[in-house]
């Protein structure tokens, strides 16, 4: 069976979601997931429930952003069906699909899609990912991150077993840039103190 609620009715169903997605670590620190979007899908039988539209779910100082987010829960162990979600369990993984950002106070990752798997707490974010820490980034095609440890693993195999290639690029900090301006000075110095000298000689002397 599946049942749509628009979001005007997603405030009355977003308890039940909540407790059952309780277990979920999206941040190291854990707690409660809020999650909003436009539209939820219910699928009762099968376990799973899928929001559309602007999805935005939110742990602690950590977000997960996507245009689709699938959750799969296990089956209830009370056996209890009663309600609209009454026999979801613990959530088994969560699926970002399309505009998937993952967002933490330290980085920010972009990529075309985001697994989250609860029995590990690690999400999984693969093609085209683009990590960025301020001015640094780098690119991938996957990116592992264990949300228990803040264990991250950047770069995997393909599908043709041909590992990946990590590109990374690193910005200059203020300080780099002020030894390189006093180093640039020091050696313009030096080499207008070596002119001036050589100009000072007299041919002969």
């Amino acid at each position: 069976m599946m049942i749509t609620v628009t979001n005007w009715g997603l405030v009355g169903l977003i308890s039940l979601i909540i407790t059952a997605i309780a277990n979920a670590q999206l941040s190291q620190s854990g707690g409660t997931i809020q999650v909003s979007a436009d539209f939820l899908n219910i699928f009762e039988t099968e376990n799973r429930a899928v929001y559309t539209g602007n999805v935005d779910a939110v742990q602690a100082e950590a977000r997960l952003r996507a245009n689709r987010l699938t959750i799969n829960f296990n089956p209830s162990d009370s056996g209890s069906e009663e309600g609209i979600g009454g026999g979801f369990g613990d959530i088994r993984n969560m699926v970002a699909e399309t505009d998937v950002f993952y967002i933490t106070p330290s980085f920010r990752v972009r990529a075309d899609r985001g697994v989250y798997t609860a029995s590990d707490d690690t999400i999984m974010l693969t093609g085209n990912v683009l990590v960025s820490r301020g001015e640094d980034i780098a690119k991938a095609e996957c990116l592992m991150i264990n949300t228990r440890t803040s264990q991250s693993r950047l770069g995997c195999d393909t599908q043709d077993n041909v590992q990946s290639r990590v590109i990374s690029i690193f910005a200059p900090t203020d300080d780099d840039n002020e030894a390189s301006d006093e180093a640039s000075d020091e050696a313009s110095d030096e080499a207008s103190d070596e002119a001036s000298d050589e100009a000072s000689r007299v041919p002969g002397e």
